[in-house]
């Protein structure tokens, strides 16, 4: 007997189904990304025939996750397992490192993946895309190697103007010639400002070329911020600093960086609040941790504005800030410090009622 069945319309479904697939990997292709499929109970990899390109290998040989792995530059190793790691948990895969072909040259590539779970919430497989990103390190590398070289240069003119602004100072004081120490008091405090501009990019090279050192040692939070508040002050006498002390607390920790950060958290706090209005420092301890928050009564932010602030080059864009002067490199220096400390930064906020900026570092045992 033969049974004969109608099946064109299954047939077309999937020629349909097969065209759409090849459609989409040629697209995935053609961006010169390389996507995967890696089996997390067998270690079983398929991949496109592009991320084997990427690694430097043959697009037709076979290749597994350990023969990619090994090849991830022995210094960021941790950076891929801690991202694996996390990615178990969360279900997201992302990081950002070298990789070194058999023909020795170093390469850069960056990896995102989502890890498929079963009903028990168990690993079964995690899919992603890796994709060459060694054109735009070089670019950033030269980039930041330009800002280093530049700032550097700019610190000798700046130290010698300062020196000549402040003999004048002094000799109009003398004369007690009030015009010219009051303008060369405002010369001074914009040497100080573009100084301070200098060394956030200075600071920001060595952070991104992994060469900020921290020279902790221990001493008084509470003490230093009297003085930061003092120099504010002295800086800026439109504004009312507070701060509230909890006595004498000790930390270890990088004095310079920490004075850096308490420096950009309250001046942002005095850029986009009201003339008159306060601005209050606290410090509290919290179990293990210290927590030190500058809270004004400004322009506040928005939530998508909370979640981006700490990036790089990033600035508020609305009304208000628009025309106020800075790079975004103040609150990413500040939190790159922190988090060189085993700390901790954050922001609570609401728009239009002000915000409040908090740290937290880890007190000594």
């Amino acid at each position: 007997m033969v049974v004969a069945t109608e099946v064109t319309k299954q047939v077309v479904a999937r020629q349909l189904l097969e065209n759409a697939e090849e459609r989409l990997r040629l697209a995935i292709e053609a961006t010169g990304i390389g996507n995967w499929d890696l089996d997390l109970v067998d270690d079983d990899l398929i991949n496109s025939p592009k991320l084997a390109i990427i690694f430097g290998l043959d697009p037709e040989d076979k290749i597994n996750e350990k023969q990619l792995r090994d090849m991830i530059h022995p210094e960021d190793r941790h950076i891929a397992l801690k991202a694996f790691k996390k990615a178990i948990k969360t279900g997201v895969y992302l990081y950002e490192a070298r990789i070194v072909w058999a023909d020795g040259s170093t390469h850069w590539i960056r990896t995102t993946g989502k890890v498929i779970y079963d009903d028990q919430h168990k690993p079964l497989s995690m899919l992603g895309t890796t994709n060459d990103i060694t054109e735009r390190r070089h670019d950033e590398i030269m980039k930041n190697d330009f800002i280093a070289i530049a700032s550097h240069e700019l610190k000798t003119p700046l130290t010698s103007l300062k020196a000549y602004t402040q003999i004048l100072a002094s000799k109009a004081k003398k004369a007690n010639d009030q015009f010219f120490i009051g303008a060369l008091e405002k010369c001074e405090k914009q040497i100080n400002k573009m100084t301070r501009l200098i060394y956030g990019f200075l600071d920001m090279s060595k952070i991104e070329s992994g060469k900020m050192q921290l020279n902790t040692q221990s001493f008084d939070i509470s003490a230093l911020i009297t003085e930061v508040v003092a120099d504010n002050l002295f800086m800026d006498e439109g504004h009312n600093l507070i701060f509230k002390s909890n006595g004498i607390i000790h930390i270890n920790a990088d004095k310079e960086k920490i004075v850096q950060v308490l420096n950009n958290l309250i001046s942002n706090g005095i850029k986009y609040s009201a003339k008159g209005s306060a601005i209050t420092i606290t410090t509290l301890v919290k179990g293990r941790n210290l927590k030190v928050s500058v809270k004004d009564k400004g322009i506040g932010l928005k939530l998508k504005d909370q979640q981006t602030i700490f990036q790089r080059f990033y600035r508020v864009d609305n009304e208000t800030t628009r025309g106020s002067s800075g790079f975004g490199i103040g609150l990413y220096l500040s939190a790159e410090i922190i988090k060189l400390h085993h700390g901790k930064i954050g922001v609570e906020s609401q728009e239009g009622k002000g915000s409040e900026f908090y740290f937290l570092l880890p007190l000594p045992v």
